[in-house]
């Protein structure tokens, strides 16, 4: 558990091809199945500071335990956290995540301000109601960015559960979860 962020409960890798990515993690790894999120975009949508057109994401995501595994695959030039870490020629791990409720989002925001951090990029995910604002931490070794969401909210313990789950029962067989029940 991070003193500063609490605990851990996602590792974010942003990745130039999510299908050989989740080829790597399933296959050599043994992590999966990864639920698969494509055609994203944010609402309420802010770059270092500044409201703007959001990206077009493809996110999938896999659990290896309580831990949360996210790949993140941007289809444009739109400005974002994601692009500024494939523009610097870097793929892999670029943010770890710290779960809260709504109701403790804007306490966390105001408690990250007073130390000194500045959100880099927030917004929501319409179709979810999902929260998140990203902090950069590029003071020491490793430059990785943390994100704050607001993915401990009952209304995502069915979805949260389901990837977890899903994790825990694998067999190995199939790198991709389907929640509609079809493979």
């Amino acid at each position: 558990m991070s003193k500063t962020f609490g605990k851990i409960a996602q590792l974010g890798y942003v990745v130039k091809d999510i299908d050989e990515s989740i080829e790597y993690w399933t296959k050599t790894l043994g992590i999966g199945p990864f639920l698969i999120l494509k055609d994203i975009t944010f609402s309420d949508y802010r770059y270092r500071g500044k409201a703007c057109d959001a990206p077009t994401l493809t996110i999938a995501l896999a659990n290896s335990g309580e831990l949360q595994i996210e790949l993140i695959q941007q289809h444009d030039d739109q400005p974002s956290v994601y692009k500024d870490f494939i523009d610097q020629g870097r793929e892999g791990l670029q943010h770890f995540s710290s779960w809260v409720t709504t109701a403790e989002m804007a306490p966390r925001k105001a408690e990250f301000a007073a130390a000194g951090y500045v959100p880099v990029m927030e917004g929501s995910m319409p179709e979810m109601g999902g929260l998140f604002v990203y902090y950069d931490t590029k003071e020491g070794p490793g430059g990785s960015m943390f994100e704050v969401s607001n993915l401990r909210d009952a209304s995502f313990n069915d979805f949260v559960g389901a990837i977890e789950h899903a994790a825990a029962e694998w067999d190995g067989q199939h790198s991709i979860l389907d929640l509609t029940g079809g493979e």
